[in-house]
C-alpha cells in the first residue's frame, strides 16, 4: 500500500490536529498510533470470566488496574472518610428498644432517609418506589391472566376500591395491569448459595398492581413462590400481619436484582467491558476516545475497588444479602441469560415491559428526554469526522474495538463495523444496529453507550440510600417466613429484619454508593478536540447540549414542586457523566 492511498482526506470543519481517524493519518503516523496501542494492551490487560455452572460468565474486566485511570488521591480519601464516618457511625449506633423503632436509633451521626421513614408503611409508596424509586427496571405490564388463584386475591382487593371497581381481567383487557416478577431467584444456581443461617430466606415473589380510576399504580396481591412448590397469597385489604410479610420479600427480592444485576451488571461490569476495549483499541486522539472517555472517566477504579471490598467474602453485599456475594452475582448471571447489549436500550426496554405510557413515570420522561439530547449532542460533535459511510467502515481502530467488546464476553451481541457503507439496521424498533455501515447507525451506538454510562447508571444508583439507607422500607435479607396462617401478628415484620450487622453493612454500603455527583452531565463535552480551535462545529454542539441540560434540570425542579416525594435521580445536574461511583 502506497502512503498516498493509506490517507483520507481530512475533514475542512476540522483544523489540522492530531485528532484524526486513523485513516486520514500517513502510513508513519499509524505506525506510531498503533505502537501506543499495542504499549496500552499490555498495561490493560482483558481478562474473562470463566463459567461452569450453566449461568453465563460475567462481562470481560481489567486484570490489573493502570496507574493512569486510578482515582487521584483527593477522591480516594473521600472515598475513606465516608467508610470511616459509616464504622464510627456502625460503634455509636444503638439496636435496642422495641423492635419497630429500634432501627430509628442507628443514625447516630448521619442523617436518614427521611422520606422512607415516614412513608415506608403506605401502600401507595410501596408502589411508587415501582416507577420512580431505585429500581424503576422492573415493573412491567401484566398482558396475561395469572393463575386463579391469584386472580380471586387481586379482585378481592380491587373490590376494596369501591362498587364501581374493575376487575383483574378488565385491567389486564385495558392494559392497566402491572407486574414485578422475581421467578430468577428460585432458580436452582441460585438458590444453591442460599446462606443456612436461620435469617435468610430467598423466595421469588410474583407482585400485580392496578391503575386506579386516578391514574395511580396500587398493589393488589402479592404471592410469595418458594423453593418448595408453596406460594401463599396475601393482599393489601386482607390481613396486616400477612400482607407486611409479602411486601417485605418482595422488597427484599428487588433489592437482590436491583443491587446485583440492574445497578452492578448492566452499568458497572457492562461499562468497563466497552470502557476497558476502548483503552485497548482506540489511540487517545482518535475522536470517538475523545467522546467517550470522559464517560468512562474512573469506571474501571470503581469497579476495581468493588472487588476488592464490596465483592469479597465478608464485605457488604455477602453480609446483607441471603445468597451472599456469590449468590447475588449467580441471580444477576441468571437474569443475564436474556441480556443482549444490541437489544438493552432505552426504548426496546421500555416496549419490551409495555411501560410505554404508564402515566406519572418519571424515569421515562427524563430518561428520554437526556437521550434526545444525548442524540443531538453526539451527532452534532461526531459529524464533522464522520461525514460518509466510507469514514465508519474505513476506520479500522473502530472496526477493532467494537469487534474485541463482542468477543469479550457476558454482554450478548455487540454491533461490529459493516465491510462496506452498505450495512442496514436489522429493523428493530429502538434496537441497535447489528453492523454499522452509516455514521448515523454509529452515532446511534455512541448515543447508547453514553446513556449506560451516565443517566442510566445515574437511574439505579442515585437512590439507593433513600431507599435501602432505612432497613424496614428494603430490608436486604428478611427472616420472616409467609404461611398460610390467616393471622400474622405485625410484630413478625420486625422480628424478621436484619439484625444490626448485617443491617449496618446495608447502610454504610449505600450511604457510600449515593455520594454526590463530582462531574455531572453539565460538564459533558470537555476534552481537546471539541476545543473551538480544533472544531468550531463540535465546540457548538457542546454548548447547545450544556445549555439543553440546564434548561431540562429547571423543568424537573418545576415539576418536582408538584410532587408528594420528587424524582430528582435523572436531573442533569445530579446525573454523574461516568460510572465512577
Amino acid at each position: 500500500m502506497t502512503e498516498s492511498a493509506a490517507i483520507a482526506p481530512v475533514p475542512d470543519a476540522v483544523a489540522p490536529s492530531f485528532y484524526q481517524l486513523p485513516q486520514q493519518c500517513s502510513v508513519d503516523r499509524q505506525r506510531a498510533r498503533r505502537a501506543t496501542i499495542v504499549a496500552t494492551q499490555q498495561r490493560f490487560v482483558l481478562e474473562t470470566a470463566v463459567a461452569n455452572d450453566g449461568l453465563p460468565p460475567l462481562p470481560g474486566f481489567v486484570a490489573s488496574l493502570p496507574a493512569e485511570v486510578a482515582f487521584p488521591v483527593p477522591r480516594t480519601l473521600t472515598f475513606a472518610s465516608g467508610k470511616l464516618l459509616m464504622q464510627l457511625n456502625a460503634q455509636l449506633a444503638l439496636f435496642a428498644g422495641p423492635a419497630a423503632t429500634r432501627y430509628e436509633r442507628l443514625y447516630r451521626i448521619m442523617a436518614g432517609p427521611k422520606e422512607a421513614i415516614v412513608r415506608w408503611r403506605d401502600d401507595l409508596e410501596f408502589a411508587r418506589q415501582r416507577l420512580s424509586g431505585v429500581n424503576p427496571m422492573a415493573l412491567r405490564r401484566c398482558d396475561d391472566l395469572p393463575t386463579r388463584a391469584l386472580v380471586e386475591a387481586a379482585n378481592s382487593a380491587l373490590h376494596a376500591w369501591g362498587p364501581r371497581a374493575p376487575n383483574f381481567a378488565d385491567l389486564v383487557r385495558n392494559k392497566r395491569a402491572f407486574m414485578t416478577d422475581y421467578a430468577v431467584l428460585l432458580d436452582p444456581e441460585v438458590q444453591k448459595h442460599k446462606k443456612d443461617d436461620g435469617r435468610s430466606l430467598m423466595y421469588a415473589p410474583l407482585a400485580l398492581y392496578g391503575l386506579d380510576h386516578l391514574d395511580c399504580l396500587r398493589p393488589l396481591a402479592i404471592c410469595v413462590r418458594k423453593p418448595d412448590g408453596s406460594a401463599p397469597i396475601a393482599t393489601p385489604n386482607g390481613d396486616q400481619g400477612r400482607w407486611m410479610l409479602a411486601r417485605g420479600h418482595a422488597q427484599s427480592a428487588d433489592a437482590q436484582l436491583h443491587e446485583a444485576y440492574y445497578h452492578l451488571f448492566e452499568t458497572h461490569l457492562v461499562n468497563e467491558t466497552i470502557a476497558l476495549c476502548m483503552y485497548r483499541n482506540l489511540y487517545p486522539e482518535h475522536p470517538v476516545r475523545q467522546l467517550l472517555e470522559q464517560h468512562y472517566e474512573y469506571n474501571l477504579a470503581i469497579d476495581s475497588m468493588a472487588r476488592g471490598n464490596l465483592l469479597k467474602v465478608g464485605g457488604p453485599i455477602d453480609l446483607s444479602m441471603p445468597g451472599g456475594v456469590v449468590g447475588a452475582m449467580a441471580a444477576a448471571r441468571a437474569t443475564a441469560r436474556t441480556f443482549d447489549l444490541r437489544e438493552r436500550t432505552l426504548e426496546r426496554d421500555l416496549e419490551t415491559r409495555g411501560m410505554v405510557d404508564i402515566p406519572d413515570y418519571p424515569y421515562r420522561e427524563d430518561a428520554r428526554r437526556i437521550r434526545e439530547g444525548l442524540t443531538r449532542y453526539v451527532r452534532g460533535v461526531m459529524s464533522p469526522w464522520y461525514r460518509t459511510g466510507d469514514d465508519v467502515v474505513q476506520d479500522f481502530e473502530l472496526r477493532a474495538w467494537l469487534d474485541e467488546v463482542a468477543a469479550a464476553g457476558g454482554i450478548g451481541s455487540c454491533p461490529t463495523v459493516a465491510e462496506t457503507a452498505e450495512g442496514g439496521i436489522d429493523g428493530v424498533s429502538g434496537a441497535l444496529p447489528a453492523r454499522i455501515g452509516t455514521p448515523d447507525q454509529l452515532f446511534e451506538v455512541l448515543t447508547d453507550f453514553i446513556f449506560r454510562a451516565a443517566p442510566q447508571h445515574a437511574a439505579v444508583n442515585n437512590g439507593q440510600y433513600d431507599a435501602y439507607g432505612y432497613i424496614p422500607n428494603t430490608p436486604g435479607t428478611f427472616a420472616s417466613d409467609l404461611t398460610d396462617a390467616p393471622h400474622i401478628d405485625e410484630s413478625a415484620y420486625f422480628d424478621g429484619l436484619p439484625l444490626k450487622t448485617p443491617a449496618m453493612a446495608q447502610m454504610g454500603m449505600v450511604w457510600v454508593l449515593s455520594m454526590p455527583t463530582v462531574r455531572s452531565l453539565l460538564h459533558t463535552g470537555d476534552c481537546g478536540a471539541f476545543a473551538p480551535n480544533v472544531c468550531r462545529e463540535a465546540s457548538e454542539a457542546v454548548a447547545a447540549f450544556r445549555r439543553r441540560m440546564h434548561d431540562l434540570s429547571d423543568q424537573i425542579a418545576l415539576r418536582n414542586e408538584a410532587r408528594a416525594v420528587p424524582y430528582r435521580y435523572l436531573d442533569p445536574r445530579n446525573v454523574s457523566r461516568s460510572t465512577d461511583i
